[in-house]
């Protein structure tokens, strides 16, 4: 996700594209509340730190979940129910790259603790590093800690997790049909929700497939319904081999920023796009 702040495009959260206009990050993202009401743009670009005009794709608005509420007390740094999702239409839809595909309920009902997942974001490869050092794309293989009906905890010390910038960016689960988007990054789950130091919470999106559906008006051929037949599966690049977040490119092409309009103000990490409360 891509902001504007006096006339500077920077990276703030990061998002996914499921579909040729519709991108898929973190509701603190995009809240008015949080990050005003400038809508940000997105953006597939590697480096996310010297970004032109040209490089950004804006958007016509942003739709978050109904029941997210960021004013209700700091969430919890276990799993829990947040509604940390929300939807980035874009004023002109991508051709030249192929969505990402959402993963269905009978998948996501398979991951357990311990699995590896595929995570992506555009935030700090450093415990303690300063927004400076965010803004590039990364990927790495993480490990879920812990799994609930609504949230996941994927990461922990010492090892690949994401962090701040990274919010709003997916993770990946390998399905027998390729991989699937199975959530996006919420917040840490640290000692405080900007504390990357042990993984981060991740919304989990199966839950939430009737409202994107909903609220996306999308059908086969768009990418986005893991339900439709014949549809080709977009590859992801194989992740580096000792799985650190060392500051290697993502490799998941439908992934981007989200340069947006300012802080939240909450210090949550999030992937190309709006900062926010959450750990990307």
């Amino acid at each position: 996700l891509v902001a504007s702040q006096r006339g500077n495009q920077y990276v703030s959260c990061t998002g996914t594209l499921v579909a040729p206009d519709v991108v898929l990050t973190a509701a603190h993202c995009v809240h008015p509340g949080l990050v005003g009401n400038a809508v940000p743009g997105f953006t597939f670009e590697h480096d996310g730190t010297s970004l032109r005009g040209s490089d950004v794709i804006a958007a016509s608005g942003a739709l978050y979940h109904p029941q997210f509420n960021p004013f209700q007390g700091q969430p919890p740094n276990t799993v829990s129910e947040v509604y940390d999702v929300a939807l980035l239409f874009l004023s002109s839809p991508v051709t030249e790259v192929e969505p990402a595909r959402i993963i269905d309920p009978g998948d996501a009902a398979l991951v357990a603790e311990g699995d590896a997942i595929d995570v992506v974001g555009y935030g700090l490869t450093v415990d303690g590093g300063s927004e400076s050092d965010y803004g590039i794309k990364n990927h790495g293989t993480a490990q879920v800690m812990d799994v609930g009906d609504h949230e996941l905890h994927i990461g922990t010390s010492n090892e690949t997790r994401n962090c701040q910038g990274d919010s709003g960016g997916p993770s990946l689960y390998q399905t027998a049909s390729g991989p699937r988007i199975l959530s996006d990054v919420s917040r840490g789950a640290g000692n405080g929700q900007s504390d990357c130091s042990v993984g981060g919470i991740h919304t989990r999106v199966d839950p939430y497939l009737e409202w994107i559906h909903d609220n996306a008006e999308l059908g086969c051929g768009t990418g986005i319904n893991a339900a439709c037949p014949g549809e080709d599966v977009p590859e992801v690049d194989e992740q580096p081999e000792d799985g650190d977040d060392d500051g290697s490119d993502s490799g998941d092409d439908q992934t981007g920023a989200t340069p947006g309009p300012g802080t939240d103000g909450n210090g949550g990490c999030s992937i190309a796009g709006t900062r926010g409360p959450g750990l990307g």
